[in-house]
């Protein structure tokens, strides 16, 4: 018999989703950034984990000169039934990378409702180092989902921070950490994106993604987790940011998947961590004060 996973658990093992894999929905989210070379589509369409979707992030999007903004309660619905999932299902998010972009559309999910949903840990990649059945075949699309969102937008969109909103959070207590490496962090190594300069918001702390996880790519225990992350949990509101909006939702799972297990104490570790949806795109670009180590 499948076991059943408790309501909000953030990451379920490759060996967990083999024995569930009958009773869940599959989201292959990968995302690449351009200078790899990889198109998240096009690898789904080679192989996949059996009964996978692909959820493109870039697609489900607001309308805004920046990337992969945050989509309306409307379009994330319609893009849902689309891929045939149904309100209350629970569904599994992955990608290609390991664990890179899934945590994005976990966040979109977490921030709307209406489904109950968990990260694949390591991704496809763990997947396929376990030898877990592959899909090669041609991908179908299913049958129409009725999905829709348990929370509208205006209220969503309260765990979304904006260019306005940035130095607020910062002066009323909120810790900002970004996910982005020390390097661009710090302003001592270039930003992936021409002509933006690296270096960071004032006030912010770094937590590069990469520190969240274990040498297989997995996200590191709960312990550890917690014990990264637990000294940023004290003040008034956690917010996250990155380049442009997809790497910070690792830290927000790996905030929640500690407080899944009890390893935070702090009160604002009880609740989706806030995103600065822009992120470094927006505030490099719109003529914001730059810090640098």
């Amino acid at each position: 018999m499948a076991t059943i996973i408790r309501r909000h658990a953030t990451v379920v093992s490759a060996q967990w989703l083999r024995a569930n894999l009958e009773s869940v929905r599959i989201l292959d989210c990968s995302w690449h950034m351009p200078a790899t070379g990889r198109n998240g589509k096009n690898e789904f369409n080679l192989k996949r984990i059996p009964r996978a979707q692909f959820f493109d992030i870039d697609t489900v999007s607001a309308p805004s000169d920046l990337p992969h903004m945050m989509p309306s309660a409307s379009l994330l619905s319609n893009a849902m039934r689309e891929l045939g999932i149904n309100s209350g299902e629970h569904v599994i998010v992955y990608d290609g990378a390991g664990i890179f972009s899934s945590p994005r559309v976990w966040y979109t999910l977490r921030m709307f409702g209406g489904v109950q949903v968990s990260i694949l840990d390591g991704g496809f990649p763990a997947w396929e180092r376990e030898s877990l059945p592959i899909e090669t075949s041609s991908p179908t699309k299913p049958p129409q989902g009725n999905y829709d969102v348990d929370k509208p937008d205006d209220s969503a969109r309260r765990r979304i921070i904006t260019l306005e909103e940035v130095q607020q959070f910062l002066e009323s207590g909120g810790t900002l950490l970004d996910a982005r490496s020390t390097g661009r962090f710090s302003g001592t190594d270039p930003e992936p994106r021409e002509g933006l300069s690296s270096g960071h918001i004032k006030g912010s702390v770094s937590v590069p993604f990469a520190s969240l996880f274990d040498t297989k790519g997995c996200f590191k225990s709960p312990k550890k987790l917690g014990d990264l992350l637990d000294p940023f949990m004290h003040g008034s509101d956690v917010g996250v940011t990155c380049g442009s909006g997809v790497t910070a939702c690792i830290i927000a799972a790996a905030i929640q998947h500690a407080a899944d297990h009890g390893c935070l104490s702090g009160e604002a570790s009880q609740k989706l961590p806030r995103l600065y949806d822009g992120a470094w795109t927006e505030w490099a670009s719109s003529g914001q004060s730059i810090e640098k180590l």
